[in-house]
């Protein structure tokens, strides 16, 4: 059950996502200070690869996270996607978001109180002119695969799910349109550690797929071996002395 299909322009060797010198800071009111949140990174994540943005609480892996999704803009930097540069001509911000999914840090918050998880998981696919009825056939799928009963979850609502449920549903709403490059922010920090492998397992990227990740200590000793985190507060991919640890794996 598939209702579209994003297509591979490039083939397997042109690098899914390129990042290039992308800057943010956030600037406060008269004399206070700038906040240099993301300081000139840039990264390249191939076809079906995985990369892990590994840093301590604060250093600017969750607002670099939404600059991939374009939910804030960069004050300098590009995005090129398979080979087209995110928000020209060639691929507007619609069309890129339905390529590229995020699920958030917040399972409670980055779900609609008012949307059922049949209707949150379906939501993006109607915007994108699914119909209703098959956008509804395939959330049901979608949260059976992540391990919920659609009889028993579908008609619920965020409230009524424990947090492992809720993170679940969000994970079941990124893959509904069948994503090329799915981020996650930190995605089992809030969950308890007898759930936290259940969510990963519906995590690794398949058929290709690429996967960006930022994770907390717990996550980056279990998966990410031999790593050091950067320690100066932003993600700077040249600073000396602290620089910004990406690791990467193939599948």
């Amino acid at each position: 059950m598939q209702p579209f299909i994003n297509i591979d322009l490039g083939g397997p060797a042109q690098p899914l996502l390129k990042v290039n010198h992308l800057l943010k800071y956030f600037r406060g009111g008269k004399g206070r200070e700038v906040v240099q949140a993301v300081d000139d990174i840039s990264f390249t994540v191939m076809k079906g690869e995985t990369l892990g943005v590994v840093g301590e609480s604060g250093c600017g892996k969750s607002t670099t996270a939404r600059l991939l999704m374009q939910l804030l803009t960069q004050d300098s930097g590009e995005l090129i996607f398979d080979g087209q540069g995110v928000g020209s001509s060639r691929l507007p911000l619609k069309a890129y978001r339905r390529q590229v999914q995020m699920v958030f840090q917040d399972s409670y918050a980055s779900l609609n109180p008012r949307l059922t998880m049949e209707e949150s998981i379906a939501f993006g696919q109607r915007v994108h002119g699914v119909s209703a009825r098959e956008a509804s056939e395939y959330a049901r799928y979608l949260l059976a695969h992540v391990g919920l009963e659609p009889a028993r979850f579908a008609d619920r609502y965020p409230h009524a799910l424990s947090g492992g449920q809720r993170q679940r549903v969000n994970i079941a709403r990124a893959l509904a349109m069948k994503p090329r490059l799915v981020i996650l922010d930190e995605a089992v920090s809030a969950l308890d550690k007898s759930v936290e492998a259940q969510v990963l397992q519906q995590k690794a990227p398949q058929n290709g797929k690429a996967q960006l990740s930022s994770g907390p200590w717990g996550i980056r000793e279990q998966h990410h071996n031999d790593s050091t985190p950067p320690r100066d507060g932003c993600l700077n991919s040249s600073d000396s002395r602290g620089s910004v640890h990406l690791q990467k794996r193939r599948f």
